[in-house]
């Protein structure tokens, strides 16, 4: 029992195991979406962390109610001003474990919202090269034993399983606001450490680690099983060295910095959309997605973070490999979200909480046109959703090409049509300018680009005239240049999906997709960016 007032939406419970297992962000947020300002909850994390301690035996404190941007538990800035009797819990709690066992074990469940099947573990360690090395100095919250017989274990455990676990790769866990870094060696009163705290792990030792899980981890299904399993083996058994060795000898990393290139292949077969990407820095890999929308009210999304340092465009289990005469090989097999909306990106906590996890494979062979031009060609082969098995044989487009156009001035727009009635068309804003945008939400101006005829035509002007609303839209293209190629289209744009990110001064800029549909057939999609004032993007979560 506590000596003080906890409040009621703080899960309470004790283990026989010197382990505690706290659930900081397993909340929801109900209010209005602010793009940029509100943080996403870990969902799910509250019931993960219920599973783990029954199966290892741990002592839990499980935030599984209130709203992350409300009152952040993992700050420790936050935790003094607005929840100090969280501090006098952690301590007291800590102090029962000490008294009977000695010591005791610390892991802060958090989510990483990512596809892969994976975990980062914070401990102020970052590694490279499999070489740990502290991300700064007095920020290291285990000992090099825990390291050892907890974490090298788990790593090789977990490979087994096909599943990486990384050190510090994505979340270190050592900025001193961090609520791990109360427990870090060398804690003193003086420093920004709550003092209760500071003075238990001055008088035992008390190893303290940040998980972060990633989807499928959390989301009910056998990788969640197996991997609870693993970390009860792991953190709830006597240490272990035998496995150690085994560690992966090139661990999988994040790559951070500027996007230089982008890697990808997107076509329509039938009534699905298909979108593959890789993004890619000077050092490597930084983010790969598959976004699927098979019908008008559901999407598939796969996105992934970590890469091996050797492979420069694959993102398991995404990759895309070079074939002869400029050809592409897609293959992807693994864990997929889906969905039951287009619009999951306008509010990502309340899309993840409506998303369900599935299985997906996707093999696609990509023929150029012509070799040493990239760009449009024949796509090949099947795509498989949570079991439905669809054949592809249609065209689409191979995107092999520096990010120079990225930070082009707003509104913008891109048109790809690889069925356009004159040929395959590949149209955008010419750099240095802009569409105007109407009171009414539409957008008008010129576009320049790519046409295939017998013979390319680069340079080919066009005008549009874009109608873009929440769910589908219109638009008119004339194409002005070259005089013979005088033709005008009127499409209607479905299928929309918007992103939101953002923008300069408290703007958002929204980026929305949507195919483009004429006579019946998707001959293409397009992807316009715009920006706009936060008051007119109100969502309200559910």
């Amino acid at each position: 029992m506590v000596s003080f007032d906890v409040p009621s939406w703080i899960e309470l419970t004790h283990g026989s195991a010197p382990i505690l297992l706290v659930a900081p962000h397993g909340g929801r947020r109900y209010d209005v979406r602010i793009p940029g300002q509100h943080k996403v909850n870990d969902l799910l994390t509250a019931a993960v962390t219920r599973e783990l301690a029954a199966a290892c035996g741990a002592s839990t404190i499980v935030n599984g109610h209130l709203d992350r941007n409300t009152l952040d538990l993992n700050r420790v800035s936050q935790l003094r001003r607005n929840a100090p009797w969280m501090v006098d819990l952690l301590a007291e709690t800590l102090a029962c474990l000490v008294a009977r066992h000695g010591h005791a074990i610390v892991l802060m469940m958090h989510g990483w919202n990512v596809t892969q099947a994976a975990c980062d573990v914070g401990v102020g360690l970052r590694e490279h090269a499999a070489v740990l090395v502290p991300v700064r100095p007095d920020a290291v919250t285990v000992s090099e034993d825990f390291v050892a017989t907890r974490l090298r274990p788990l790593q090789a455990l977990a490979a087994e399983a096909g599943i990486p676990v990384t050190i510090g790769s994505r979340y270190p866990a050592a900025h001193p606001n961090n609520a791990l870094q109360m427990f870090r060696a060398g804690a003193d009163d003086v420093s920004e450490v709550p003092c209760p705290i500071a003075a238990l792990c001055r008088r035992a030792p008390i190893e303290a680690a940040q998980l972060e899980l990633a989807i499928p981890l959390r989301w009910p299904g056998p990788r969640r099983d197996r991997f609870v399993a693993l970390l009860a083996e792991v953190f709830g058994a006597a240490p272990s060295t035998t496995r150690s060795h085994r560690q992966i000898q090139s661990p999988m990393r994040t790559v951070a910095g500027r996007i230089t290139e982008r890697r990808g292949l997107q076509c329509v077969a039938g009534d699905t959309l298909i979108m593959v990407a890789l993004d890619g820095a000077e050092t490597g890999p930084v983010a790969g997605r598959v976004v699927v929308s098979p019908s008008a009210g559901e999407l598939v999304l796969f996105t992934g973070e970590l890469s091996h340092p050797a492979d420069r465009y694959a993102m398991p289990p995404l990759a895309i490999a070079s074939l002869a005469g400029d050809g592409a090989r897609v293959t992807y097999d693994g864990p997929l979200v889906r969905f039951p909306t287009l619009t999951p990106f306008l509010d990502l906590e309340r899309g993840l909480a409506e998303g369900t996890l599935i299985e997906g494979r996707i093999d696609l062979t990509f023929e150029p046109d012509r070799v040493g031009i990239a760009g449009f060609g024949d796509v090949r082969g099947e795509i498989v959703v949570d079991g439905r098995r669809q054949a592809v044989a249609v065209r689409g487009v191979a995107t092999n090409r520096s990010e120079t156009h990225m930070g082009q001035a707003l509104p913008t727009c891109r048109l790809t049509l690889p069925t356009a009635p004159w040929g395959s068309s590949l149209l955008g804003v010419e750099r240095g300018t802009t569409l105007a945008a109407g009171l009414d939400g539409s957008l008008t101006g010129s576009l320049v680009g790519k046409i295939a005829l017998p013979v390319d035509v680069v340079g080919a002007r066009a005008r549009v005239d874009v109608h873009l609303g929440t769910t589908e839209g219109t638009l008119v293209l004339v194409i002005e240049e070259p005089t013979a190629l005088a033709r005008t289209i009127t499409a209607t744009m479905e299928r929309a999906i918007p992103v939101r990110r953002p923008g300069r001064d408290g703007a958002v800029v929204e980026t929305t997709f949507a195919l483009v549909r004429a006579e019946g057939v998707y001959l293409g999609w397009i992807e316009v960016s715009v920006e706009r004032l936060p008051s007119a993007l109100a969502v309200t979560s559910v």
